[in-house]
Order: C-alpha cells, then structure tokens, then sequence
C-alpha cells in the first residue's frame, strides 16, 4: 500500500513538473525578448502605459483562470498520465507478486524445519515421570537443554505455582523423526498427589507440568529458542493431557520462581495472596 502510494505522489510530481518547465520556459522568452528590445539601437521612443484594470475585470479574469485537474486532461500531458498508470499497475503487480512468494516461502519452512515435541514417560509405579523428545520435522534440530516445573494451577484465581524444578543439558543433534530419552523418572508425581491440601480432589487446583525445552533448527539464529509445552493432571485417569500455553506459563518459564508445596493443613489456595 504504501509502494502504491508513493506512486501516485510520483505521478503528481511529474505533471506538475511539467507545467512548471513550460512556465519557466515561458518567462525565460519573455525575459529574452525584453533584454532585446532594452539593448536595441533605435531611437524610437518607449511610452509606458499604465493601465489600471477594474474589479469587474479582475474577477472575470480569475474566473477564466484553467485549474489543475484541466491543464492535468491536456493532450500534452496524456502520455505521461498513461506512463504513471502502467507503472502504478506495474507497482501493485510485483507488490502482489513478493506477498504471494513471501506465503510461498513461510509454507516451506513451516513444513521443512524442526519441531521437536516432549513427551512425558510414566514407568511402572505410576508415580514417576520422565521426559522423551521426538523430533516431528523433517530436518535436524540442536537440542541444548530443558526444563521440567511441576505444581499447581489455581483454575478460578489464574494464579500459578512451581514447587519443584528439574533441569539438564543436552547437547544433542536430533534428525527428523527421531527421539531421544532426555531424563528418567525425575519428576515424582506422587508427592503431589498424595497431599489432600492441594485440592485435587475437589478440583480447587489443577496439577501442572510445563515443559521447556531449548533448540536450534537449520532455519533458526544462532542461539537456541524456548519451546513451552503445558500439561494437566486428570485424577480420575492419572494421566496428563495437553493444554493450550497461557501467560502464567510464559512468566514462570523465564522467571523460574519456586515456591514450597503446600503440607497437610494448609490452605488448599496454592498460590500468593
């Protein structure tokens, strides 16, 4: 829009600039004759007349003085009206042209590059939980770290809280469709299930496992970029279930607060007053 824009001023400055080069070089044959006239050798007599003009005439004069948009429709200046026209089209078209490349070019990357997802391990005794990550991509992703925060959501507050945090390096180059066990029974779940005052029960809170986890792919910077993954705690199931990001989660992943799980007696609302 903007390029389009810029167009039409350019259209307007070349007419008005040829109206004014046809003015200059009227005044400039004029000043010529004046200058003749001025350096002649003959030795007629110049009388000036001053002769004043009415109102009336003025007025009638202004009137039939031609406007812009007129002396803008004159046949001199149609080729270069015609000029501006196709370039303005011209403009539009390539501008059209880069934004459908552009669409083109996002679709393949999209497709093409890393994406490497957790998932979440449950062993035999159900209480324990490690941390897998899969590459969906098809091209190699750098996997550098993650980090695993474990707590609780209050649902009707928005309010979250870590109590545990568990993080590792991981220099590793991950190809499409590959996985790799990043960590292994790190996260005991039980230890915050099994605690009556978080409210589980009751739904007060949601149980919640953020997933961090840090890597490169070959359409990326130079340094790796933070991926976070939410999941929820379902009792009933005992097991986790995927769930949109929100802005707690975000906080929390660059923060890195902990607070301490609540113990037996406590308040059920986990989280700052």
């Amino acid at each position: 829009m903007r390029i389009i824009i810029a167009a039409f001023v350019f259209a307007a400055l070349v007419v008005y600039g040829e109206k004014a080069k046809a003015q200059s070089k009227a005044s400039e044959h004029n000043s010529a004759a004046a200058k003749q006239q001025s350096d002649g050798t003959g030795t007629g007599t110049v009388i000036v007349v001053n002769q004043q003009t009415t109102k009336g005439e003025e007025q009638r004069h202004e009137a039939k003085a031609p406007s812009y948009h007129h002396e803008l429709l004159l046949p001199q200046n149609l080729p270069n009206l015609a000029l501006v026209m196709i370039g303005i089209f011209a403009v539009a078209m390539a501008y059209h042209t880069l934004r459908a490349l552009k669409r083109q070019i996002d679709a393949v990357v999209s497709s093409e590059r890393a994406r490497v997802v957790p998932e979440l391990v449950r062993y035999t005794d159900l209480v324990t939980i490690g941390l897998r990550l899969v590459n969906m991509g098809r091209t190699v992703a750098q996997i550098s770290g993650y980090e695993m925060h474990c707590g609780f959501f209050d649902w009707k507050r928005q309010v979250l809280r870590i109590g545990q945090i568990n993080s590792g390096g991981v220099d590793k180059m991950l190809g499409g469709s590959e996985n790799i066990e990043v960590a292994g029974e790190i996260v005991d779940i039980d230890r915050f299930v099994r605690d009556k005052s978080a409210g589980l029960d009751t739904y007060d809170n949601w149980l919640v496992l953020l997933v961090v986890v840090r890597y490169r792919h070959v359409f990326s910077g130079t340094e790796p970029e933070a991926y976070i993954f939410r999941f929820v705690y379902t009792p009933t199931t005992k097991s986790f279930r995927r769930e949109e990001v929100t802005d707690a989660d975000r906080l929390q992943a660059r923060e890195k607060t902990i607070s301490p799980v609540p113990q037996d007696g406590d308040d059920k609302y986990y989280g700052p007053n």
